[in-house]
């Protein structure tokens, strides 16, 4: 696959061993939705730059696309290129994430690879997916945070906190799991939302307008 190719040689994580299920990366689950968009002109949100190296390979990846990166991090902001924009704000801010919907909106894409906490990704999600493309996608990764301890992973990424709901489950026993996909499906009225799928792979939900 083209695209596991391209993570491959930036070192992305998407495509390395913590990220392939049944011999299926993430990069390979993404070539085939993402296909079809490679040449044109698009415009792809990802939340959650970190090394830059999943931009790098998007930017390869899709040509003519138009990328835009937002973490909390102000260093992510030596991550340069003249088709990359780099914003620095929280995931869960709404004048913040408003703003960059204007300023770069509608996508074809948005990815959340940010915090994988329950509360900012469905922040993310309400005020981001309108601003969705006809045919576009909203993919959120790494759900299998939900079930792990994230005590190490504070130690390492400030601005995350211990005290929140993680991504599967909204109840401190984790005995009623209204999980991150509730709050976002259960909304979801197949009368009336502009979304078409609901689609799950190992570790991800991908949603299509």
């Amino acid at each position: 696959m083209i695209l596991n190719k391209i993570g491959e040689k930036f070192g992305c994580d998407k495509c390395d061993q913590y990220h392939t299920f049944k011999g299926e990366t993430y990069f390979d689950v993404y070539e085939r939705y993402f296909s079809r968009l490679r040449e044109e002109e698009i415009t792809f949100l990802e939340f959650g730059v970190r090394d830059g190296a999943s931009l790098a390979a998007w930017l390869e990846y899709f040509p003519n696309a138009r990328i835009v990166g937002i973490d909390i991090q102000p260093e992510c902001k030596r991550v340069v290129h003249d088709r990359l924009s780099i914003e620095i704000g929280s995931q869960d801010d709404p004048v913040f994430v408003k703003n960059i919907c204007e300023k770069y909106g509608p996508f074809d894409i948005v990815l959340d690879d940010a915090s994988h906490i329950n509360e900012l990704s469905i922040a993310s999600f309400n005020l981001v997916s309108s601003t969705v493309k006809d045919g576009g996608f909203y993919i959120i990764e790494d759900l299998r945070n939900s079930y792990e301890d994230l005590t190490e992973d504070v130690k390492h990424w400030p601005g995350m906190h211990l005290n929140v709901e993680t991504c599967f489950d909204n109840s401190k026993t984790r005995k009623d799991l209204d999980s991150l996909l509730l709050g976002i499906v259960k909304d979801l009225d197949y009368r009336t939302s502009d979304f078409r799928s609901v689609n799950f792979h190992s570790q991800m939900v991908i949603l299509q307008k």
